[in-house]
């Protein structure tokens, strides 16, 4: 006699199974997904925050410079008044009953006084001139960028952060894309 053939009910249970693991497979794949996606957009608003704060740094800075550039011309104006009382102290004239010794030591001393002035206003004036227009070439160079100003390894540090974090959210799409569309 011949064996009968079991009957095949015309489910597939192997293929249900292995289309349930599949389906379990891709929800922990997109569960951590959007774990990493969660984590990469929480950075992405630290760095606006940083941004935010350098920008508002900037603008301080920059009501900095012109604070200084008015305490510069208020400088040079003070300036140009002890030069002017300099020179005009020049055309004082004693009038005195003093002995020739006595009015030539007055006179003596007075002219050291002067010519020590002007060197020392000559002096304070160069300096500051020096230190205001190193002052105003670095703030320019600085505020002429647009935008914020760091220094080169905080910026290769933002620009390799701000790559890596476009390289995994392009990754992580092009993921999706793959697990949603490989059904």
């Amino acid at each position: 006699m011949a064996r009968k053939q079991p009957k095949s009910s015309g489910l597939d249970i192997e293929g249900m199974m292995n289309d349930i693991d599949n389906q379990d497979e891709l929800k922990k794949e997109s569960e951590d997904l959007s774990k990493q996606l969660q984590e990469i957009h929480s950075a992405i608003e630290q760095q606006k925050f940083l941004l935010r704060d350098m920008q508002f740094m900037t603008e301080s800075l920059e009501q900095i410079s012109k604070k200084l550039d008015r305490g510069a011309e208020i400088n040079k104006e003070i300036l140009g008044d002890i030069q002017t009382t300099i020179c005009n102290t020049h055309n004082v004239q004693f009038t005195a009953t003093l002995d020739d010794v006595s009015v030539a030591a007055i006179n003596n001393a007075y002219n050291t006084f002067l010519s020590n002035q002007e060197k020392a206003l000559n002096e304070m004036e160069k300096d500051l001139r020096t230190h205001m227009a190193t002052f105003h070439y670095d703030l320019c160079k600085a505020l002429n960028c647009k935008g914020f100003w760091c220094s080169q390894k905080a910026f290769k540090w933002l620009a390799g952060i701000f790559f890596a974090s476009v390289s995994i959210i392009i990754a992580e799409i092009t993921l999706w894309i793959a697990v949603s569309f490989g059904k």
